[in-house]
């Protein structure tokens, strides 16, 4: 079953497109990436998800809930937090949650133990009775992501969740995501600018550019299909680096350059390349050191996708 169902979606602002004919489907207990430059879509898609925006034309389903028609019983499956998430400042964490359980419909042990339990998953505890006003960048990020998950909601909706966090939380963040996904079957929609770490959790991504979608799939299909090369490096000495022009001719190697004691290597991505490397060196009993094969990120096609359209 698919949790989230986008046909021809789109958003317009007077003769301004934000989103336009966006079609997508997302696999229920997935992490979904939703990439773009500033200004792509992504935000406006992620509001008309959460019944925040009411689109142009088009539709957009959360669990067979049409977005626009039965926008209560999509929100009662939704939760959703952004990077610049606020809250009234006076407030301490714990009441800020308690606030929105209530709001949620929680009350009395119920409440408590919901509250209890979010503040426990985010490791606040040593800051809950701190005022919002007085929490770090990343208290605040964990207190509004906990805040998101008071429903109980089937479908995460997360607008740059890490955004300015240090290493540490941002490294906390993920495993959340991850284990809400593969533990708890929560879908996840996940929009973010560090590339990184989209590669790192999601099976599946979708990259719009000025409203529209470009490309979709799986990162490593998605570098595949742009003919993104390996890069294949080693140190060798400038006597045995003249010796080795026969790798240029090797099957799969489509470039071949020496700069400063560095062996470089732009490579088809098979392991047969790397091992007829190898092979050649053994053969010509060149001894180098620091061999190492580089893959293409998904930042660098993300790069491509972008510059091409």
């Amino acid at each position: 079953m698919n949790a989230i169902e986008c046909t021809g979606l789109s958003k317009k602002y007077g003769e301004f497109t934000a989103l336009k004919d966006f079609n997508v489907s997302v696999e229920k207990g997935s992490v979904f990436g939703l990439l773009g430059p500033n200004g792509a879509g992504k935000s406006t898609t992620i509001n008309i998800l959460a019944t925040l925006l009411t689109p142009s034309s088009g539709s957009a389903k959360i669990l067979g809930f049409d977005v626009q028609t039965q926008a209560q019983e999509v929100r009662a499956w939704v939760g959703i937090c952004s990077g610049a998430s606020t809250f009234f400042e006076d407030l301490t964490s714990q009441e800020i949650l308690n606030y929105y359980a209530m709001l949620y419909g929680l009350g009395g042990q119920a409440r408590d133990k919901k509250v209890s339990e979010v503040i426990e998953m985010f490791g606040i505890s040593e800051f809950k009775d701190d005022q919002f006003r007085e929490l770090s960048t990343g208290m605040r990020q964990k207190t509004a992501l906990a805040k998101s998950l008071l429903n109980g909601p089937q479908v995460w909706l997360l607008d740059e969740p890490t955004l300015g966090l240090d290493v540490e939380i941002a490294r906390e963040v993920r495993e959340i995501i991850r284990r809400m996904a593969s533990e708890e079957d929560v879908t996840v929609l996940l929009t973010s600018h560090y590339l990184f770490e989209v590669e790192e959790l999601c099976q599946e991504v979708a990259v719009i550019n000025h409203g529209r979608k470009i490309a979709q799939g799986k990162p490593s299909q998605i570098k595949k299909e742009l003919g993104l090369l390996d890069v294949i490096s080693f140190t060798v000495n400038a006597l045995d680096a003249k010796r080795l022009s026969s790798l240029q001719r090797l099957k799969g190697v489509q470039a071949v350059h020496y700069l400063k004691g560095k062996m470089v290597l732009k490579t088809m991505p098979s392991p047969s390349v790397v091992g007829s490397v190898v092979d050649e060196l053994e053969k010509r009993k060149i001894r180098v050191r620091d061999l190492e094969v580089r893959k293409p990120t998904l930042e660098e096609a993300f790069l491509r996708l972008v510059e091409d359209a």
